[in-house]
């Protein structure tokens, strides 16, 4: 056992960051106290159960809570007792696109009584630079011990994508930046004795400027193949053919690489994180572009899926006023219950002030908090057939594990003939439209596959 496996650490946040990292670290040996202020949070834990939806948790939690490394608290004085303490936070949004740090205000303040010469305090929370310097400044005049000198303060962000978190905390390197070069060696080296992989940078500005520059490239890069997508639906050209063409031009340390057009983007790291950079830009007197224009074209897909929709129903003779529509996936993403700046809140209000019939199922958010989302503007389904019975549309948002492999499913929707649009580009329109299922997927030109060659005939 290692020196970095017999060290306390404590965690202060268990949102699906927190509580992540924390068993992650318990898993590979370390003692981890998970401190958060929910007593529902902290219950769940102590139970060895997971409070959020994530594959592969429910199993770790379990596991690690039965070890006796991992545990939950709402003390933050077990702050005091851990020779690492991190803090995973929210960090939202305000009224003006402006980062809230509440929040981190708010645990610094609660862990301030209990610091002690010797720990090493590392900022995971997403936020702007300059954010850890002033946190160790708070931290500073609370407790009289000098960051960079009594005790060692780091930022290192999370860079993690739910639906995955378990298999990005096993391969991403992790960034590390300190107050100074020594602040910098203490988290390096606690990272390093865990087992992961370490990127310096040269201090903590670095590292945090490194987490939004990865968010504002993919939603930067989305927002490119959406534009694609759009023209290339008006000419009737093959997005997908175009991107993946496109992607194997050699260029700089790799190819081009455009992701997949989708029908918006949510989570809070990837809608916050291009406004947190264009608000710095007007903090220094600079007016960035990039930013705002990727957040206003992904912002705009939910319309654009609406639109085609409409489009196609029109053709059909069919309007969206009265015609009962069903929205599969309330999150923002497939295999997460994570609803957070959803795409698909804004459709279900498109889609409703047109007058539709909207419904929405998705297995993975509760029912009691879908309903509370969509503001009595859907019904909340949750049998898959019932959901889609009488429809008109359904319109796939997410891709969940759950939907594709659906009993009779894709029967139940050829018995309806209504229109199934992919928004996300889940399955294979070819044989969709050969087993005679009405099929869009926006940008996409499709040719059908014969019933003959078709798998999907053999569940009808």
């Amino acid at each position: 056992m290692t020196d970095q496996n017999k060290k306390k650490v404590a965690v202060i946040g268990l949102g699906y960051v927190g509580l992540s990292l924390a068993a992650a670290m318990s898993r590979r040996g370390a003692r981890v106290y998970g401190i958060d202020r929910s007593e529902d949070v902290v219950r769940s834990v102590r139970a060895g159960l997971c409070p959020i939806r994530e594959p592969g948790m429910d199993d770790l939690i379990r596991e690690e809570t039965t070890s006796g490394r991992l545990s939950a608290h709402r003390e933050a004085a077990l702050a005091g007792e851990a020779d690492v303490i991190i803090m995973a936070v929210g960090t939202p949004l305000d009224g003006g696109y402006r980062p809230d740090m509440r929040q981190l205000e708010e645990a610094a303040g609660d862990i301030c009584p209990f610091l002690r010469k010797g720990q090493t305090l590392i900022l995971k929370s997403t936020v702007p630079p300059g954010t850890t310097r002033e946190v160790a400044r708070l931290l500073a005049e609370g407790t009289g011990l000098v960051p960079g000198k009594d005790i060692y303060m780091a930022c290192c962000p999370e860079r993690l994508a739910e639906g995955r978190i378990i298999k990005d905390l096993e391969t991403i390197p992790v960034v590390v930046g300190g107050l100074t070069p020594k602040d910098t060696e203490e988290a390096a080296s606690f990272w390093s004795g865990l087992g992961w992989e370490v990127i310096k940078v040269s201090g903590p500005e670095e590292a945090e400027m490194t987490k939004l520059a990865d968010n504002l490239w993919i939603d930067l890069n989305i927002a490119l193949a959406n534009e694609l997508c759009m023209l290339c639906h008006s000419m009737g050209v093959d997005v997908l053919e175009v991107i993946n063409g496109a992607n194997t031009l050699p260029k700089g340390m790799g190819k081009v690489n455009i992701l997949f057009p989708g029908p918006g983007v949510g989570g809070s790291c990837l809608v916050k994180d291009p406004w947190f950079t264009h608000n710095m830009g007007v903090r220094h007197g600079l007016s960035l572009r990039l930013p705002s224009s990727g957040r206003l074209i992904n912002e705009g897909m939910p319309g654009f899926i609406v639109r085609v929709t409409e489009e196609k129903l029109g053709a059909r003779g069919i309007g969206l006023k009265g015609s009962p529509v069903c929205v599969m996936g309330l999150s923002f993403k497939q295999n997460t219950g994570d609803t957070r700046f959803s795409p698909s809140l804004p459709l279900i209000r498109m889609l409703s002030s047109r007058g539709a019939q909207v419904r929405v199922f998705d297995p993975w958010v509760p029912a009691h908090l879908a309903g509370e989302l969509v503001e009595g503007r859907a019904r909340v389904e949750t049998d898959l057939r019932q959901a889609v019975t009488g429809c008109r549309a359904v319109i796939f948002m997410v891709g969940h594990e759950d939907f594709p492999r659906a009993p009779g499913f894709w029967k139940k929707l050829l018995e309806e003939d209504c229109l199934l649009v992919d928004g996300r580009y889940i399955f294979k329109g070819a044989e969709m439209m050969g087993a005679g299922l009405n099929y869009l997927a926006p940008g996409r030109k499709i040719l059908r596959v014969s019933c003959e060659e078709n798998s999907l005939c053999r569940e009808f």
